[in-house]
């Protein structure tokens, strides 16, 4: 979802931890599908195109949880916490680097892919 993710996990020697880390990474990466807004058929995609467009799209109950989170932590840090982004990505430009080039990027470098 544009930015690095690493995962420190922690277990007893002798423990075997990958089962868990498949776990993890199947998790992230069904994450990513859903809610990157890099992918044009992810939900934050769907979401962001009809804005201001007048019409609804349909949520699911973990998407209406996660949106109802954001809008407390904006309410509770006065607006500091801000879901939208908009004026933050125009600094960062990661739209500039492509997305294949992005993803090419991420995994030339290990992030997100190592155990």
């Amino acid at each position: 979802m544009g930015s690095p993710c690493e995962i420190i996990l922690e277990s007893e020697q002798g423990n075997d931890s990958s089962a868990i880390v498949t776990l993890l990474e199947k998790e992230l990466q069904r994450l990513e599908q859903k809610y990157s807004r890099f992918l044009p058929d992810s939900l934050t995609t769907r979401i962001n195109q009809s804005a201001g467009s007048g019409k609804s799209i349909d949520i699911d109950e973990e998407t209406g949880k996660l949106l109802d989170y954001a809008n407390t932590c904006y309410e509770q840090s006065d607006g500091l916490f801000d879901i939208t982004s908009g004026s933050l990505r125009t600094i960062w430009n990661y739209h500039d680097l492509g997305e294949k080039r992005y993803y090419r990027m991420m995994k030339s470098s290990g992030k997100g892919s190592k155990r």
